[in-house]
């Protein structure tokens, strides 16, 4: 339940920011699907986010923000997705 919870606020953050957040089920645990939408319309920039409670990861463990400062994390997944495109 914390990590829905965690995923809901980062979701809420990001979708108040214009970007496209949806949590899926991904196994037995809850992720989120978080996509650029400012693409050039050839390709969707997409990365998978979870929470453990307390820490959100993206794929292979790396952690990039604390449940505690959502705006931060989604200031994170933001650059890590510009990054990507450029």
């Amino acid at each position: 339940m914390e990590e829905t919870n965690g995923l809901e606020g980062l979701a809420d953050e990001l979708i108040r920011r214009a970007w496209v957040a949806k949590i899926r089920q991904r196994g037995k645990r809850p992720v989120l699907e978080v996509s650029n939408p400012k693409t050039d319309g050839t390709r969707l920039l997409t990365e998978i986010v979870t929470c453990d409670g307390e820490t959100y990861t993206l794929p292979g463990g790396q952690a990039i923000g604390q449940v505690s400062d959502v705006v931060a994390t989604a200031d994170q997944v933001q650059r890590v997705l510009r990054n990507v495109g450029q």
